[in-house]
């Protein structure tokens, strides 16, 4: 048969399945999944592990126990009557008269209804109680009060059927089974009271909220792990010019030309993909835009070159997911604006008749039960705060701590799902942990309790140090970030706390965040062998920590704190003879010019400011003028922030910093341009500073090079200072003819290096 033959069997071939997909897909929705092997189901079944599937068989053993609970018991509550009954049948004890089974179960009826007040009574306290809905659950479950009512219901129906038919009661039926119901009875109830003052008066029903929680979190994680399988199925088989989106849960906000949900007629949840149909549709969206572009090329007689760097794209990006549960605008497909073309809508049915769907919720459901579980432990721990329970809050402390580090664990094992980019720094499967402890720092600040106060605190930097150690850069950032929050919980109690708890909280804050910054440096020391500026920006762990001294530097200064401001200055070393030179060097650059930074950002405000002049003159005397004293210096701190290309000065993208997330109160928006504010502070700090000697020949510069535009700016800046002459007396023994010798003097350093070529 020729190739044209073969091809046109092979279109008829894919015709009958599509259609057969579609048509039955009511019946595979039914199942779960397409009965095929094209499902990536079966397909990511087919490729797991034994010792995987044997786990996964323990899970689903387990859920289905949790979920059956009730029957399960009671049939195993049944058995032990039939058991008991025998057991008394082949004993040497006298049978019971018939005519008693009357009273047994006038007796039996008495018991269950009295028992069941007061258990009722019992469990509508513990209802009323703190519990959450997943804790309540298992409070019930461990009680055993559903196995023992229903049985008790039912054997009293049994009880009342061999009364009201006594033909049979004889034959097949012992004479000893009311014996055997009504003692089974009493000890299950027995067994209930029990349980229950003993889960009430233990009060583990707290920790059965942790253990959920827990257990959530690793689910989730287990549950992402096998959406990153069905990823990987299908990604082996998509043409070249299509991928699939990595983040697991990625924001659309602002892209354009999705293929959503809607478009293919899809709701619920998907619960497979048939991976050739879908190939199949993907490589049809792709024929027709190359066909629609290569029409357009050329119109606009496009280059060779344009032609190639376009072949190398990857206008499709697959976004559907196993487990999502799709809505009206849920993308399905990402096109490039570019690429797509409105014939590509001619495809949709053969996505949709890949795809299946089932009702419920999906992955969602997860997190709505992790988030209802940290709102109850935020909850809990204001509480305990509140009410000033010191035993509670240790347990409460030890119990986070313990949850923290599950999910650590958890997260080490499943790394490649980091490595991968699978997760960013905002889905981590946190949520909002981290938030529960800003949540009760602010408690323990607003009801004056050091002690609890100062746990908190030292409980982060003993998570920091577990993140830099497990190496989890995302979880080293999300707690480092507390820091700052904590210093603006702090700040926002100004006025109700002592000042000396004030003072001992921020000393406290700024002294670990000194450790944590250290620990991040030493992992960066230990992780790179180079370390250019986009790897400092983006996975560095010393950038995360000086972002969080850069931002408590403005929160101080703004907060006229200047004693936060210099011990954050002090604590901001880079650890000596330590890990490669290179990486060192690149660190220590950009604590260098952090600190400048911060500095200029001092004067800059403050000089326009006057209610921020003695803030300044502390800065000055106990950081500025302790740290600057070489010309040299300051001239390669100032030229290099000012060359450097995009992120110069971390202070004109402050508008767009994590402080607006932080309620009640918000910094205000500050930018410091390189060419003009940190200028002039360049100028201020080296005149006031600089060593000068009248009877110096060497210029200090010499070796250096400026532009005469580089000079001009620099001689507007001087002119500027001798005529405000701002600051002068924040040095003793300067006076205003000093200042201008001294300016006049390092403006001819500058002249005297201007690159005229």
């Amino acid at each position: 048969m020729d190739s044209g033959g073969k091809s046109f069997l092979m279109g008829k071939l894919r015709w009958l399945v599509l259609k057969t997909t579609g048509l039955l897909k009511p019946v595979y929705r039914r199942l779960g999944f397409f009965p095929y092997p094209g499902s990536v189901t079966i397909q990511h079944k087919r490729d797991t592990k034994s010792w995987h599937d044997t786990e996964r068989g323990k899970q689903a053993a387990a859920s289905l126990y949790e979920q059956r609970h009730t029957p399960v018991n009671t049939a195993l509550l049944i058995a032990a009557t039939i058991v008991l009954t025998l057991l008394v049948d082949i004993s040497p004890l006298e049978n019971p008269f018939w005519f008693t089974i009357d009273t047994v179960w006038q007796l039996h009826a008495t018991i269950i209804g009295l028992s069941f007040v007061v258990l009722v009574f019992l469990l509508e306290i513990v209802s009323r109680s703190r519990l959450i809905e997943g804790a309540l659950e298992q409070f019930l479950r461990k009680s055993w009060v559903m196995p023992v009512l229903v049985y008790s219901l039912l054997s009293n129906l049994a009880l009342a059927a061999l009364i009201l038919y006594p033909d049979i009661r004889g034959g097949w039926i012992s004479s000893n089974l009311a014996s055997g119901i009504f003692a089974v009875t009493i000890l299950g109830i027995l067994s209930v009271y029990r349980n229950v003052v003993g889960l009430v008066l233990a009060d583990d029903t707290d920790e059965e909220a942790y253990t959920i929680l827990k257990d959530t979190i690793s689910r989730k994680i287990q549950r992402d792990i096998t959406i990153y399988e069905y990823d990987q199925i299908l990604a082996d088989d998509l043409p070249d010019r299509a991928v699939t989106e990595k983040t697991l849960y990625p924001y659309y906000a602002g892209r354009t030309d999705p293929i959503s949900a809607d478009d293919l007629g899809l709701s619920g949840v998907v619960s497979d993909i048939h991976v050739p149909t879908f190939v199949y549709g993907i490589n049809e969206i792709i024929r027709i835009g190359e066909k629609h572009q290569s029409e357009e090329e050329e119109d606009e007689d496009s280059s060779e070159g344009e032609d190639e760097e376009k072949d190398d794209s990857t206008p499709v990006e697959v976004r559907v997911k196993i487990g999502d549960n799709l809505r009206e605008f849920s993308s399905i497909l990402y096109v490039d604006s570019e690429f797509f073309h409105e014939e590509m809508e001619s495809v949709y049915p053969i996505l949709d008749a890949s795809i299946l769907t089932r009702p419920g919720t999906g992955r969602e459901e997860t997190i709505r039960i992790i988030y209802k579980q940290t709102d109850f432990l935020d909850q809990e721990g204001k509480r305990i705060v509140r009410n000033a329970m010191t035993r509670p809050f240790i347990l409460f402390m030890d119990q986070y701590r313990d949850v923290v580090h599950h999910s650590f664990e958890e997260l080490d094992e499943a790394r490649f799902l980091i490595e991968d980019h699978r997760y960013t720094n905002a889905d981590l499967p946190f949520y909002d942990l981290d938030q529960i402890l800003v949540h009760v720092f602010e408690e323990a600040v607003g009801e004056m309790n050091r002690e609890f106060a100062n746990h908190i605190i030292t409980l982060i930097e003993e998570l920091t140090k577990d993140t830099t150690d497990r190496e989890l850069f995302g979880a080293y950032r999300r707690y480092m970030n507390l820091y700052s929050r904590f210093y603006f919980a702090v700040s926002l109690h100004n006025d109700l706390v002592p000042d000396s708890l004030t003072v001992e909280l921020n000393d406290t804050l700024i002294e670990r965040l000194g450790f944590a910054t250290r620990n991040g440096i030493e992992a960066d020391l230990d992780k790179f062998d180079e370390l250019d500026e986009f790897d400092f920006r983006i996975n560095s762990y010393s950038e995360t920590a000086l972002e969080e001294a850069h931002k408590i530097f403005k929160y101080a200064f703004e907060n006229q704190d200047p004693r936060t401001f210099g011990t954050t200055w002090r604590k901001l070393n880079v650890p000596r003879n330590t890990g490669n030179r290179d990486v060192r060097k690149t660190i220590k650059r950009e604590q260098q010019d952090l600190r400048f930074n911060a500095a200029a950002m001092t004067y800059d405000v403050a000089k326009d400011h006057e209610k921020y002049h003695e803030t300044f003159e502390a800065i000055y005397n106990t950081c500025i003028r302790k740290t600057y004293h070489r010309i040299p210096e300051l001239f390669e701190f100032y030229f290099r922030i000012k060359e450097k290309k995009g992120h110069r000065t971390r202070w004109g993208k402050w508008g767009h910093q994590e402080h607006d997330l932080i309620k009640q109160m918000h910094g205000a928006p500050y930018s410091l341009d390189p060419e003009t504010d940190l200028g002039e502070f360049y100028c201020f700090t080296a005149i006031m500073n600089g060593y000068y000697n009248n009877h110096q020949e060497r210029n200090p510069l010499d070796g250096e090079t400026i532009t005469e535009e580089e000079f001009r700016m620099i001689k507007r800046s001087v002119n500027e200072l001798k005529r405000k002459q701002p600051f002068i007396d924040v040095r003793n023994h300067l006076d205003e003819e000093e200042f201008k010798e001294r300016a006049d003097k390092f403006l001819e350093y500058h002249e005297k290096i201007v690159d005229v070529n």
